[in-house]
Protein backbone atom coordinates (compact mmCIF):
# COMPACT_ATOMS: atom_id res chain seq x y z
CA UNK A 1 0.00 0.00 0.00
CA UNK A 2 1.29 3.72 -1.15
CA UNK A 3 1.94 6.04 1.55
CA UNK A 4 1.73 9.73 1.21
CA UNK A 5 2.94 12.69 3.29
CA UNK A 6 1.31 16.31 2.59
CA UNK A 7 2.31 19.54 4.41
CA UNK A 8 -0.97 21.84 5.50
CA UNK A 9 0.11 25.69 5.91
CA UNK A 10 -1.83 28.63 6.16
CA UNK A 11 -1.09 32.18 6.37
CA UNK A 12 1.83 31.10 9.42
CA UNK A 13 3.84 30.53 6.32
CA UNK A 14 4.26 33.33 4.09
CA UNK A 15 7.09 35.16 2.08
CA UNK A 16 7.84 37.67 4.66
CA UNK A 17 8.70 35.24 7.31
CA UNK A 18 10.75 33.42 4.66
CA UNK A 19 8.42 30.14 5.00
CA UNK A 20 5.99 30.48 2.02
CA UNK A 21 5.40 27.11 0.52
CA UNK A 22 7.21 26.40 -2.78
CA UNK A 23 4.39 24.28 -4.53
CA UNK A 24 7.20 23.06 -7.12
CA UNK A 25 9.58 21.93 -5.06
CA UNK A 26 6.66 19.96 -2.92
CA UNK A 27 4.88 18.51 -6.13
CA UNK A 28 8.54 17.03 -6.43
CA UNK A 29 8.63 15.10 -2.88
CA UNK A 30 5.35 13.69 -2.46
CA UNK A 31 3.93 14.12 -6.66
CA UNK A 32 0.92 16.52 -5.96
CA UNK A 33 -0.74 16.42 -2.73
CA UNK A 34 -1.39 19.54 0.05
CA UNK A 35 -3.49 21.27 2.30
CA UNK A 36 -3.82 24.69 2.53
CA UNK A 37 -6.09 27.29 5.03
CA UNK A 38 -9.16 29.34 2.57
CA UNK A 39 -10.31 31.11 5.84
CA UNK A 40 -10.83 31.18 9.98
CA UNK A 41 -14.54 32.08 11.03
CA UNK A 42 -16.70 34.01 9.12
CA UNK A 43 -14.91 37.07 8.09
CA UNK A 44 -11.12 36.10 8.54
CA UNK A 45 -10.37 35.33 4.73
CA UNK A 46 -6.70 33.36 5.08
CA UNK A 47 -3.89 36.09 3.84
CA UNK A 48 -2.24 33.30 1.95
CA UNK A 49 -4.98 31.23 0.32
CA UNK A 50 -5.47 33.45 -3.14
CA UNK A 51 -1.51 32.58 -3.38
CA UNK A 52 -1.57 29.37 -2.17
CA UNK A 53 -4.26 27.84 -4.29
CA UNK A 54 -3.53 29.53 -7.30
CA UNK A 55 0.01 27.97 -7.15
CA UNK A 56 -1.42 24.92 -6.73
CA UNK A 57 -3.56 24.84 -9.78
CA UNK A 58 -1.00 26.50 -11.59
CA UNK A 59 1.23 23.29 -10.66
CA UNK A 60 -1.40 20.69 -11.57
CA UNK A 61 -1.83 19.24 -7.59
CA UNK A 62 -3.42 16.10 -7.82
CA UNK A 63 -4.64 15.92 -4.24
CA UNK A 64 -5.79 20.02 -2.91
CA UNK A 65 -7.46 20.33 0.87
CA UNK A 66 -9.35 23.45 1.48
CA UNK A 67 -9.75 23.61 5.56
CA UNK A 68 -11.81 26.37 7.19
CA UNK A 69 -11.09 26.93 11.02
CA UNK A 70 -14.60 27.08 12.47
CA UNK A 71 -14.77 29.45 15.49
CA UNK A 72 -16.56 28.01 18.63
CA UNK A 73 -18.51 31.40 19.29
CA UNK A 74 -20.13 32.02 15.59
CA UNK A 75 -22.97 30.80 13.22
CA UNK A 76 -22.18 27.73 12.42
CA UNK A 77 -24.68 28.19 8.79
CA UNK A 78 -23.01 31.50 8.62
CA UNK A 79 -19.63 30.32 8.76
CA UNK A 80 -20.39 27.42 6.03
CA UNK A 81 -21.56 30.20 3.36
CA UNK A 82 -18.50 32.82 4.29
CA UNK A 83 -16.39 29.40 3.43
CA UNK A 84 -18.26 28.79 -0.01
CA UNK A 85 -18.16 32.56 -0.91
CA UNK A 86 -14.06 32.72 -0.46
CA UNK A 87 -13.66 29.89 -2.41
CA UNK A 88 -16.22 30.71 -5.23
CA UNK A 89 -18.54 28.88 -7.87
CA UNK A 90 -18.10 24.78 -9.17
CA UNK A 91 -16.69 26.52 -12.26
CA UNK A 92 -13.79 27.64 -10.36
CA UNK A 93 -13.03 24.25 -8.64
CA UNK A 94 -9.94 21.98 -9.83
CA UNK A 95 -10.03 18.54 -9.67
CA UNK A 96 -9.14 16.69 -6.83
CA UNK A 97 -10.09 19.55 -3.94
CA UNK A 98 -11.42 18.25 -1.46
CA UNK A 99 -13.81 20.74 1.46
CA UNK A 100 -12.43 20.12 4.94
CA UNK A 101 -14.03 21.65 8.06
CA UNK A 102 -11.35 22.18 11.28
CA UNK A 103 -13.07 21.63 14.47
CA UNK A 104 -11.42 21.87 17.63
CA UNK A 105 -13.15 24.46 19.63
CA UNK A 106 -16.44 25.03 21.28
CA UNK A 107 -18.37 23.63 24.32
CA UNK A 108 -20.78 20.83 24.58
CA UNK A 109 -21.40 18.10 21.90
CA UNK A 110 -20.45 19.14 18.44
CA UNK A 111 -21.74 16.58 16.28
CA UNK A 112 -24.89 19.04 15.22
CA UNK A 113 -22.82 21.51 14.53
CA UNK A 114 -20.11 19.53 12.36
CA UNK A 115 -22.91 17.80 10.65
CA UNK A 116 -24.65 21.14 9.95
CA UNK A 117 -21.42 23.04 8.00
CA UNK A 118 -21.02 19.57 6.57
CA UNK A 119 -24.56 19.41 4.78
CA UNK A 120 -23.98 23.20 4.05
CA UNK A 121 -21.02 22.89 1.97
CA UNK A 122 -21.96 19.63 0.52
CA UNK A 123 -25.64 20.99 -1.04
CA UNK A 124 -23.91 24.31 -2.08
CA UNK A 125 -21.32 22.10 -4.35
CA UNK A 126 -23.98 19.53 -5.18
CA UNK A 127 -22.18 16.73 -3.18
CA UNK A 128 -25.29 15.94 -1.36
CA UNK A 129 -26.59 13.66 -4.32
CA UNK A 130 -23.23 11.75 -3.68
CA UNK A 131 -22.25 8.87 -1.54
CA UNK A 132 -20.62 9.56 1.68
CA UNK A 133 -17.05 9.02 0.81
CA UNK A 134 -17.63 11.53 -1.87
CA UNK A 135 -18.70 14.51 0.27
CA UNK A 136 -16.22 16.93 2.57
CA UNK A 137 -13.93 15.76 4.77
CA UNK A 138 -13.67 16.35 8.75
CA UNK A 139 -10.74 17.36 10.85
CA UNK A 140 -10.26 17.72 14.63
CA UNK A 141 -8.11 16.34 17.16
CA UNK A 142 -8.28 12.59 18.63
CA UNK A 143 -8.81 14.13 22.12
CA UNK A 144 -11.65 16.63 21.09
CA UNK A 145 -13.62 14.41 18.49
CA UNK A 146 -14.04 11.67 21.25
CA UNK A 147 -15.05 13.95 24.37
CA UNK A 148 -17.04 16.41 22.39
CA UNK A 149 -19.03 13.76 20.76
CA UNK A 150 -17.89 13.64 16.63
CA UNK A 151 -16.70 9.89 17.12
CA UNK A 152 -20.27 8.99 14.99
CA UNK A 153 -18.66 10.83 11.92
CA UNK A 154 -14.93 9.45 12.05
CA UNK A 155 -17.30 5.82 12.24
CA UNK A 156 -19.15 6.56 8.98
CA UNK A 157 -18.48 6.44 5.23
CA UNK A 158 -17.49 10.06 5.20
CA UNK A 159 -13.48 10.56 5.34
CA UNK A 160 -11.98 12.14 8.26
CA UNK A 161 -8.21 13.77 9.40
CA UNK A 162 -7.04 13.50 12.64
CA UNK A 163 -4.32 14.75 14.62
CA UNK A 164 -2.70 13.25 17.03
CA UNK A 165 1.44 13.74 17.74
CA UNK A 166 2.75 10.70 18.74
CA UNK A 167 4.79 7.97 17.22
CA UNK A 168 1.97 5.73 15.42
CA UNK A 169 -1.84 5.15 14.96
CA UNK A 170 -2.40 2.85 17.24
CA UNK A 171 -5.75 3.33 19.25
CA UNK A 172 -6.49 6.23 16.80
CA UNK A 173 -10.33 7.16 15.46
CA UNK A 174 -10.88 5.74 11.95
CA UNK A 175 -9.73 7.81 9.49
CA UNK A 176 -8.22 8.93 5.80
CA UNK A 177 -5.13 11.45 7.05
CA UNK A 178 -3.03 11.16 9.87
CA UNK A 179 -1.54 14.54 10.76
CA UNK A 180 0.93 13.12 13.13
CA UNK A 181 3.48 16.48 13.77
CA UNK A 182 3.39 20.34 14.03
CA UNK A 183 6.91 20.22 12.81
CA UNK A 184 8.23 19.94 15.72
CA UNK A 185 6.69 16.65 17.99
CA UNK A 186 5.12 13.52 16.67
CA UNK A 187 6.14 11.16 13.89
CA UNK A 188 6.86 12.05 10.00
CA UNK A 189 8.41 15.10 10.40
CA UNK A 190 9.33 16.35 7.20
CA UNK A 191 11.17 19.66 5.15
CA UNK A 192 9.33 21.10 2.98
CA UNK A 193 10.26 23.04 -0.21
CA UNK A 194 9.52 26.71 0.85
CA UNK A 195 7.80 26.17 4.09
CA UNK A 196 10.06 23.87 6.36
CA UNK A 197 9.53 22.07 9.16
CA UNK A 198 5.49 22.31 9.45
CA UNK A 199 2.22 20.50 10.19
CA UNK A 200 2.34 17.01 8.20
CA UNK A 201 -0.32 14.54 7.51
CA UNK A 202 -0.21 10.92 5.94
CA UNK A 203 -2.15 8.73 4.49
CA UNK A 204 -2.32 5.02 3.59
CA UNK A 205 -2.85 6.29 -0.48
CA UNK A 206 -1.31 6.94 -3.37
CA UNK A 207 -1.25 10.68 -4.63
CA UNK A 208 -3.85 9.46 -7.35
CA UNK A 209 -6.26 7.30 -4.82
CA UNK A 210 -6.62 10.97 -2.58
CA UNK A 211 -7.39 12.75 -6.22
CA UNK A 212 -9.92 9.57 -7.02
CA UNK A 213 -11.79 10.78 -3.59
CA UNK A 214 -11.91 14.61 -4.30
CA UNK A 215 -13.65 16.84 -6.68
CA UNK A 216 -14.29 15.78 -10.06
CA UNK A 217 -17.02 18.08 -11.66
CA UNK A 218 -20.05 17.14 -13.88
CA UNK A 219 -19.88 14.58 -16.11
CA UNK A 220 -20.50 16.29 -19.53
CA UNK A 221 -23.22 14.12 -21.94
CA UNK A 222 -22.53 13.87 -25.28
CA UNK A 223 -24.85 15.71 -27.86
CA UNK A 224 -27.95 13.77 -29.33
CA UNK A 225 -27.28 13.98 -33.31
CA UNK A 226 -30.45 14.88 -35.15
CA UNK A 227 -30.73 14.55 -38.63
CA UNK A 228 -31.54 18.12 -40.28
CA UNK A 229 -35.21 19.57 -40.99
CA UNK A 230 -35.35 21.49 -44.03
CA UNK A 231 -36.76 25.02 -43.47
CA UNK A 232 -39.11 27.03 -44.75
CA UNK A 233 -38.72 30.07 -42.78
CA UNK A 234 -36.74 31.09 -39.97
CA UNK A 235 -37.87 29.69 -36.37
CA UNK A 236 -38.21 31.95 -33.34
CA UNK A 237 -35.05 32.19 -31.81
CA UNK A 238 -35.62 29.75 -28.43
CA UNK A 239 -34.65 29.73 -25.23
CA UNK A 240 -34.48 34.31 -24.87
CA UNK A 241 -34.38 35.13 -21.42
CA UNK A 242 -32.45 37.20 -19.31
CA UNK A 243 -28.50 36.15 -19.83
CA UNK A 244 -27.13 37.36 -16.42
CA UNK A 245 -26.15 41.00 -15.03
CA UNK A 246 -23.29 42.65 -14.48
CA UNK A 247 -21.73 45.86 -12.58
CA UNK A 248 -19.31 47.97 -13.17
CA UNK A 249 -17.44 49.25 -9.95
CA UNK A 250 -15.39 52.78 -9.67
CA UNK A 251 -11.92 52.56 -7.39
CA UNK A 252 -10.00 55.67 -6.77
CA UNK A 253 -6.83 56.56 -4.83
CA UNK A 254 -4.42 59.85 -3.41
CA UNK A 255 -1.72 60.40 -6.24
CA UNK A 256 1.94 58.87 -4.68
CA UNK A 257 3.78 61.90 -3.66
CA UNK A 258 7.12 61.06 -2.80
CA UNK A 259 9.72 61.16 -5.59
CA UNK A 260 12.10 58.44 -6.46
CA UNK A 261 15.46 59.86 -8.14
CA UNK A 262 13.64 63.38 -8.46
CA UNK A 263 10.48 61.72 -10.12
CA UNK A 264 7.13 60.89 -9.55
CA UNK A 265 5.53 57.85 -10.61
CA UNK A 266 4.96 57.46 -14.27
CA UNK A 267 2.00 55.42 -13.97
CA UNK A 268 -0.56 52.91 -11.26
CA UNK A 269 -1.11 49.60 -12.21
CA UNK A 270 -4.11 48.52 -10.88
CA UNK A 271 -5.76 44.23 -10.51
CA UNK A 272 -9.21 42.83 -10.05
CA UNK A 273 -9.24 39.39 -8.70
CA UNK A 274 -11.76 36.58 -7.22
CA UNK A 275 -10.85 35.05 -4.03
CA UNK A 276 -10.47 32.07 -5.76
CA UNK A 277 -7.21 33.47 -7.43
CA UNK A 278 -9.24 34.51 -10.50
CA UNK A 279 -8.93 37.31 -12.32
CA UNK A 280 -12.08 39.25 -12.75
CA UNK A 281 -11.41 41.94 -14.92
CA UNK A 282 -8.21 42.96 -17.44
CA UNK A 283 -5.38 45.00 -15.60
CA UNK A 284 -5.12 48.68 -16.00
CA UNK A 285 -2.46 51.03 -16.24
CA UNK A 286 -3.24 54.84 -15.83
CA UNK A 287 -2.19 57.79 -15.49
CA UNK A 288 -4.97 59.47 -13.37
CA UNK A 289 -5.98 58.04 -9.58
CA UNK A 290 -8.88 56.56 -10.85
CA UNK A 291 -9.77 53.45 -12.86
CA UNK A 292 -13.11 51.36 -13.66
CA UNK A 293 -13.64 47.31 -13.30
CA UNK A 294 -16.88 46.79 -15.70
CA UNK A 295 -19.10 43.27 -16.22
CA UNK A 296 -18.47 42.14 -12.77
CA UNK A 297 -20.43 39.65 -11.35
CA UNK A 298 -23.08 40.84 -8.92
CA UNK A 299 -22.29 39.46 -5.31
CA UNK A 300 -19.29 37.93 -5.84
CA UNK A 301 -16.81 39.35 -3.99
CA UNK A 302 -13.34 41.04 -5.43
CA UNK A 303 -9.86 42.02 -4.36
CA UNK A 304 -8.08 44.88 -5.36
CA UNK A 305 -4.88 46.30 -5.77
CA UNK A 306 -2.65 49.42 -6.82
CA UNK A 307 0.25 50.59 -7.20
CA UNK A 308 2.85 53.00 -8.16
CA UNK A 309 5.01 52.67 -11.62
CA UNK A 310 8.15 53.60 -12.90
CA UNK A 311 10.84 53.45 -9.92
CA UNK A 312 13.66 50.67 -9.94
CA UNK A 313 12.05 48.03 -7.74
CA UNK A 314 9.04 46.46 -7.24
CA UNK A 315 6.58 48.57 -5.15
CA UNK A 316 4.04 47.75 -2.39
CA UNK A 317 0.76 47.84 -2.94
CA UNK A 318 -2.68 48.85 -1.66
CA UNK A 319 -5.50 46.35 -1.25
CA UNK A 320 -9.10 46.65 -0.89
CA UNK A 321 -12.20 43.88 -0.85
CA UNK A 322 -15.53 45.06 -2.77
CA UNK A 323 -18.71 43.03 -2.97
CA UNK A 324 -19.87 43.60 -6.70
Amino acid sequence: MADTKMPDVSEFQTVSSGSAPNWAGIKKQNGGAGIIRVGYGTSHLDHMFVSNYTALKANKFSFIGLYHYVVGGQDITAQAKAFCNWIGPASALFPGTVFMMDLEEGGGNQLNRANTWLNAVDKFYGLDKLPLDKRSWLYSGQSFAVSQGLVPIFNSARHTWVASYKADESHLLPHTLWQSTNGVVGANITSWAGAGRCDTSIGHHSVAELAAMGWKGSAVKPPVVVPPAVPTSFPAPAHFAVAGRRVSIGVHWDAVTTKVDGKLPTSYTVQCFQLNGIKGAPDQIVTGTSARFDLLVPGYTYKMYVWANGAGTAPPHAQITVIA
